[in-house]
């Protein structure tokens, strides 16, 4: 998942950085909309490797706080283990 997360964003780059970027970027930006953008920033967070990636981005939105993170966590725990943690 985490390769998803990195794929998107070398593509926005490269596309942000054409002459024609504007229809490009709303491509992009609409694709990423449709995803499961929660689940895609819980593998960056968790994955050690990109870690410091992660923290580059954490400030950029509220999806990244450790708040919103934890609730993220509960509910795909919850979800794929069918298990209520209380």
């Amino acid at each position: 998942m985490v390769d998803v997360v990195m794929n998107y964003g070398a593509i926005f780059l490269a596309f942000y950085n054409h002459p024609e970027n504007v229809l490009l970027v709303r491509c992009i930006e609409n694709r990423w909309h449709d995803c499961r953008q929660t689940l895609f920033i819980l593998a960056l967070f968790l994955h050690p490797r990109h870690r410091s990636t992660f923290k580059k981005i954490a400030d950029e939105t509220p999806l990244t706080s450790l708040g919103q993170l934890c609730k993220f966590i509960i509910f795909y725990y919850t979800r794929f283990i069918d298990v209520d943690i209380g």
